[in-house]
């Protein structure tokens, strides 16, 4: 019988890939009958790279710089008119108008009110007569003036709290906090 098993063809077990981790080679089977599939793997293709030209690259950069002046250049020259409408809303008369209640301090939804016409409306006119030089910029209707800022400090020498400062001031305790903290820094 050990002759028989001795003399018994064994089939060859195929060398191993000893390379799995790079390119794992399909098989089949289990066990010690294992075989290896053909393959179509070729490794891919390998390109030369040229060293890289200084002249190339100086013109390159000399082209993105002519682009980004030109594109500037265009932006500045391009500025949008303002085209003209029909059935115009704002005639000379309303501009007049939404001057005088403008430098009286009245803000956009009262303008529009007495007005008769929609925020939005009163507000675009606005944007398009600061961009036009036509009205200033104001502050905002809650910014500090110089006697509410003097005046915060009299308060708190005298002793008062946040909370009774900004009661005096008619502001909020955050709006206090926020303007003693920038006083602290300028100093």
């Amino acid at each position: 019988m050990r002759a028989l098993i001795k003399n018994m063809a064994l089939p060859e077990v195929p060398e191993l890939n000893r390379d799995y981790k790079k390119r794992p080679l399909p098989v089949t089977g289990t066990g010690k009958f294992i075989t290896v599939l053909p393959t179509n793997y070729k490794p891919a293709p390998t390109y030369e790279i040229p060293p890289e030209d200084p002249e190339r690259r100086k013109r390159i950069v000399e082209g993105q710089r002519k682009y980004r002046e030109a594109q500037k250049a265009k932006e500045q020259t391009e500025k949008p008119k303002r085209k003209p409408r029909q059935n115009r809303v704002w005639t000379p008369e309303a501009i007049a108008r939404f001057k005088e209640l403008y430098s009286q301090g009245l803000t956009y939804p009262a303008i529009a009110k007495e007005m008769g016409m929609k925020p939005t409306q009163i507000n675009a006119e606005a944007y398009y007569l600061k961009e036009q030089g036509e009205i200033d910029s104001r502050l905002p209707c809650n910014a500090w003036i110089d006697e509410e800022v003097e005046m915060l400090h009299k308060l708190r020498k005298q002793g008062l709290s946040i909370a009774r400062c900004a009661k005096k001031l008619h502001r909020s305790t955050g709006s206090v906090e926020a303007r003693l903290r920038r006083e602290a820094e300028k100093q």
